[in-house]
């Protein structure tokens, strides 16, 4: 049962041996190593060098997510939200993102860095924004209250523009939940925090990033004083 040799005098045959007997080991899985069973898998869904194989793509990819890979996790919450590979279901999507929000948390508790908190935030932010999606306004309340709680902790460690641009953006959603359900008084509570936040962004940075901030801040503003009548303050 020896494999077909190759002759060590003849160069393009042994590199085209060896090129082949490397590309079979690449595809075969490895318990040992989710990110290489991630890569195979996105080789699979997308045809690179390999048939596509979409139920194993989804096994290899899911195995890695199961294996706690943040890259995996971020994959199968792309691919249930936009039916690549898989059947759209938003919800199994919502699932795995708080899988991502457990993980992006874990890592950084383990090394304490602000790269490592702002993913944190980031998967809290974009959980929120997914159970929003749900019209699960109960969920999506707890998660920004969360984030809002997590930037307020975050921002005593860090002195980041980035962490207070998300606690910013944590009011404003807490906002957008409490209209949604109908609370204009207490949305208008957090859009006038996230509306002074803002400001105080663009008048330290004048940044093209924080005037389009401080324009939806007062637009959200704007909507509250509309829907209760106020329109002059709305104008």
């Amino acid at each position: 049962n020896l494999p077909p040799c190759a002759d060590i005098r003849r160069e393009g045959a042994l590199s085209s041996a060896l090129l082949e007997a490397v590309q079979k080991l690449a595809i075969l899985e490895n318990d040992g190593s989710p990110e290489h069973n991630f890569f195979i898998g996105l080789a699979y869904l997308n045809g690179i060098d390999v048939e596509v194989d979409r139920s194993r793509a989804l096994n290899l990819i899911t195995g890695a997510a199961e294996q706690q890979l943040p890259e995996a996790l971020e994959k199968l919450v792309s691919m249930y939200r936009g039916g690549d590979g898989v059947e759209r279901n938003y919800r199994t999507a919502v699932t795995w993102q708080e899988k991502l929000v457990k993980r992006r948390h874990s890592q950084y508790e383990k090394g304490g860095t602000e790269a490592e908190a702002a993913a944190w935030v980031n998967a809290l932010w974009e959980l929120g924004d997914y159970c929003r999606e749900l019209a699960d306004l109960a969920a999506a309340k707890r998660t920004f209250e969360n984030m809002q709680s997590v930037c307020q902790e975050l921002g005593s460690r860090f002195d980041s523009r980035s962490i207070r641009r998300s606690l910013s953006a944590s009011y404003g959603r807490l906002g957008d939940v409490n209209r949604e359900k109908g609370k204009l008084s207490q949305a208008e509570e957090y859009y006038l925090k996230n509306l002074e936040m803002d400001r105080k962004a663009y008048e330290e940075t004048g940044t093209r990033l924080s005037r389009r901030d401080l324009s939806i801040s007062c637009g959200a503003i704007g909507t509250v004083c509309q829907e209760e009548g106020r329109l002059s303050e709305a104008k």
